[in-house]
């Protein structure tokens, strides 16, 4: 049996910490769990909400990659419609080399809303033909 973790990064207002505290206290709770052997270390992606969901998913991959040594770093999910295919391999190859080859890759296609396809500037009915890879982005 394999186990994995993920972390959504959520810092609501009614239990804010600031965010540097934050962001190092999460680092050090996913090294903690790669050293007590979870397989898997997870971060999962959204854009514009009030309890900062984590945006950046590509930066977290790296910031794990710098701080664990045996889990598998990855993301549940990455939201493909938002990213530039070629950017998005480029990076992924990158933090793999750096993690001495433990990142995979889990897409989807997103949620579709307003917030987020509007946030990012993109149509919602256009979101699956650019997670399908028949759409050119």
């Amino acid at each position: 049996m394999k186990i994995g973790i993920f972390y959504d990064m959520r810092n609501p207002q009614q239990w804010s910490v600031p965010f540097p505290r934050f962001y190092q206290e999460t680092l050090d709770h996913m090294q903690a769990m790669d050293e007590l052997g979870f397989d898997a270390i997870n971060v999962t992606e959204h854009h514009f909400d009030d309890d900062s969901y984590c945006p950046s998913v590509i930066a977290w991959n790296a910031a794990m990659a710098g701080r664990t040594k045996r889990a598998m770093i990855g993301q549940e999910i990455l939201q493909l419609p938002w990213h530039h295919p070629v950017r998005l391999a480029e990076d992924l190859a990158t933090i793999d080399i750096l993690s001495n080859g433990r990142v995979w890759l889990r897409t989807g296609q997103g949620q579709g809303d307003a917030l987020e396809s509007g946030g990012m500037g993109i149509d919602p009915r256009r979101r699956i033909g650019r997670a399908s890879c028949r759409e050119r982005v």
